[in-house]
């Protein structure tokens, strides 16, 4: 439960403690290292980093003198290692900035549970789950494996992330086997309990501006999706949130745009409109770019009062984000493809 009103103030115990973990996260340059090296050869860097305690947790022993492929050993320790660091920035935060991460660690709960349904709906043995689900959030995979078997309510409601109201209609999508939607409702549901977190915050603050800027991009890129697959403007209208920072009052306009080149005409006077590029093949570039951009918001808000809860905020993002670039590296790497290209699709921004 979020209280009404939280009041916002300076950590500096926890900053002086993120400092010195940022200090370790794989800056810019280093990534122009990383892209030459094969799977094996990742590994052997991530073991002289704060990675090699994960590389041991999940191969049992040292990662040289086990069998598993290198790309699943990177794949589960980046997963460990940001599971890890959220349980210790729990550790470190109290109060308001602890309430925030909690809320904010919602986004892989609802994760995993779409993860489960989406496994039901593919008939996938129960046992292939486990390498499906993230190791991150209020609960251990564990608990979701145990909800696979139960019927669709009673499911929904052993999440604990729906209320009853939520559960009888999203049980209704799933038995009408309408997963679409079902997803869509979800999302909405998670974005619903973001926005109840910025209205317990002051107004006008960093904190809400980087939050409802995430709205704005999950608008963007349900958007371009949508009208790329030429939904209707009916469905393309229930798909997107009704909040943002910059979109809330194009969102009408948005939804009724036919074409890619119309949605970018139609982000004219946001910051969004320039980071619409190549979408003729793919909307790749365009959704790392808005990635991107949420991103260095964080990092432009830390350098202007680096004592605020967005400061934690912002590492706990980057530290995601680097998980996900090793893992981009090492997926890409062993499929052969060219550092050049790899580059252009990892999320690192200038700090």
């Amino acid at each position: 439960m979020i209280p009404k009103r939280l009041r916002l103030g300076i950590y500096p115990y926890a900053f002086a403690r993120i400092s010195v973990m940022r200090t370790r996260l794989i800056d810019k340059d280093e990534y122009h290292k990383l892209l030459k090296l094969e799977p094996h050869s990742l590994v052997r860097y991530l073991e002289d980093t704060d990675y090699k305690q994960d590389l041991i947790a999940v191969s049992g022993k040292d990662a040289a003198q086990v069998s598993i492929p290198p790309v699943d050993m990177i794949e589960d320790a980046t997963w460990a290692n940001t599971a890890r660091t959220f349980e210790k920035l729990m550790r470190i935060t109290t109060d308001e900035p602890h309430i925030i991460l909690r809320a904010y660690a919602r986004r892989w709960d609802f994760a995993n549970l779409l993860t489960v349904l989406r496994a039901r709906q593919a008939n996938l043995p129960k046992e292939e789950l486990t390498g499906l689900l993230m190791p991150i959030g209020s609960e251990e995979p564990a608990f979701y494996i145990g909800l696979y078997d139960l019927p669709p309510r009673e499911l929904l409601m052993g999440s604990g992330l729906l209320e009853p109201g939520q559960v009888d209609a999203i049980a209704k999508l799933l038995m009408d086997n309408n997963h679409a939607s079902m997803e869509t409702a979800l999302n909405r549901i998670y974005y619903d309990q973001l926005l109840e977190l910025t209205r317990a915050l002051p107004r006008k603050n960093p904190l809400t501006e980087f939050l409802l800027t995430e709205i704005d991009v999950y608008n963007i890129k349900t958007l371009l999706r949508l009208v790329k697959h030429q939904f209707s403007l009916e469905e393309i209208a229930s798909h997107l949130l009704p909040e943002g920072l910059h979109l809330k009052g194009k969102l009408v306009t948005l939804a009724q745009a036919r074409s890619l080149d119309q949605v970018k005409r139609a982000l004219a006077g946001t910051p969004y409109q320039k980071l619409l590029t190549n979408m003729e093949d793919s909307l790749m570039e365009s959704e790392l770019n808005l990635e991107r951009y949420h991103l260095a918001r964080s990092f432009v808000a830390n350098r202007e009062d680096p004592l605020t809860v967005l400061f934690i905020m912002g590492y706990m993002l980057e530290k995601e984000m680097e998980g996900r670039n090793l893992r981009t590296i090492a997926k890409a790497r062993q499929a052969g493809i060219e550092p050049e290209y790899i580059e252009e699709k990892l999320l690192v921004v200038e700090r």
